[in-house]
């Protein structure tokens, strides 16, 4: 156990909860250092745990922005977006030493996502009546209503309406790769019944999942580099897919063409890795480390109860009527190493088949050296717990010369 620092409140899980969710309590993907906006009089302060922010953001009276809003921590950096004295709302990136106003936005929508990668979406009176993507390289606008897919390259997969018709283009540092690559997916809809799916990266390719009544497909589209273009063609309807950040895993979501109810077929690359009744979402992944693997969380109902499973290429592991799945730590080979189930009061983590101690609240469920690691709060410190006890012991040699 390792405390990280003192919260600058007395907190309660309810209200920890709640600033996680709106986006103003975060810690390090490592859960080493920690950012926190608090409420002081009429303003919002910034606290890190590992220097003085030094910076304060005016209270807005609405709440339909959600006030200051934490967008990205680093071991020494925050960005965050909020309005200070003398400036209009923006994002500001904040270091030590360092106040920087990087972009001017009306206010924060959300955020586009694929498992560990997030990018955090605005308003920007620079495109009236478009989101504003905030990627590493600057604000790119998409149309409301776009499918966007990030990546760990910082490489994003977009189907965008232009003019009523639907388009798949890949966006890159450089800006759209290739701009003649810009495909038309599908007629208006009144002249046909294709619809796009979404646009992913998989293995060096761009794919496009498209879906008619009876049949779907998934097709390279870009540049094929002198080879064949790659197609799949696949029976019933494509509800979703998703591609791993790193590009590595495929997991498309199917629904037969004669099936009843929620019956469902989950593919990955290509395998059928479960099938039969259950209900799936976007959030409901998790993926490894590396991108290799995935865990899928489903939710089955069985005799009258409704509970959840995780599935995955190697292991089917289901939990009791009233228990959330809320993180999942992802081996390599698809192996589910621990998770961290909430049963609507409490929060417990299960490390490789070991029940630890519930606590009011864990979350950041990831690995370090093989150990398996999670951030909780007793009181009001914020704490790192590092898990070895599945780690083989270490064996001591003797370094006595006779």
């Amino acid at each position: 156990m390792h405390t990280i620092c003192t919260l600058p409140i007395t907190p309660n899980p309810q209200m920890l909860r709640g600033l996680i969710a709106g986006d103003q309590l975060a810690v390090t993907p490592t859960g080493s250092q920690m950012a926190m906006v608090r409420a002081c009089c009429d303003e919002d302060e910034l606290f890190h745990s590992s220097f003085d922010a030094d910076i304060r953001f005016q209270r807005s009276p609405s709440k339909e922005d959600g006030g200051t809003r934490i967008l990205q921590i680093g071991e020494r950096h925050v960005l965050v977006w909020g309005c200070v004295s003398g400036y209009p709302p923006g994002v500001w990136l904040v270091a030590p030493q360092a106040r920087t106003f990087l972009y001017c936005l009306e206010r924060i929508k959300g955020s586009y996502g694929n498992g560990f990668v997030r990018l955090p979406v605005g308003e920007s009176e620079r495109f009236p009546g478009e989101n504003a993507i905030i990627t590493p390289w600057g604000l790119f606008p998409v149309r409301p209503g776009s499918k966007v897919e990030p990546y760990a390259d910082g490489t994003l997969c977009v189907i965008e309406e232009l003019d009523g018709r639907p388009y798949a283009y890949r966006v890159a540092e450089n800006g759209i790769e290739p701009f003649a690559a810009l495909v038309p997916v599908c007629e208006p809809k009144r002249a046909s019944n294709d619809s796009a799916v979404r646009l992913v990266q998989w293995q060096g390719r761009c794919l496009l999942a498209t879906r008619t009544p009876y049949r779907s497909s998934l097709m390279e589209v870009g540049a094929f580099k002198g080879r064949d273009p790659f197609s799949l063609l696949i029976d019933g309807q494509i509800e979703d897919v998703w591609s791993s950040p790193t590009q590595a895993v495929l997991l498309t979501l199917v629904r037969p063409r004669e099936a009843k109810g929620d019956e469902r077929r989950l593919l990955l690359n290509h395998e059928v890795l479960h099938e039969g009744h259950f209900t799936f979402a976007r959030q409901d992944i998790f993926w490894s480390h590396d991108g290799s693997s995935c865990a899928a969380r489903i939710r089955v109902t069985e005799g009258g109860q409704t509970h959840e499973r995780l599935v995955s290429a190697t292991t089917e592991r289901a939990f009791a009527e009233g228990l959330r799945v809320s993180e999942a730590l992802v081996s390599e080979s698809g192996g589910i190493d621990a998770v961290i189930v909430h049963d609507g009061v409490w929060d417990q983590p299960i490390v490789h088949g070991r029940r630890l101690t519930a606590v009011p609240l864990a979350w950041n469920l990831h690995t370090e050296n093989g150990a398996v690691v999670w951030n909780t709060v007793h009181d009001n410190l914020v704490l790192k717990w590092i898990d070895r006890t599945h780690l083989k012991p270490r064996v001591i040699r003797s370094t006595t010369q006779r």
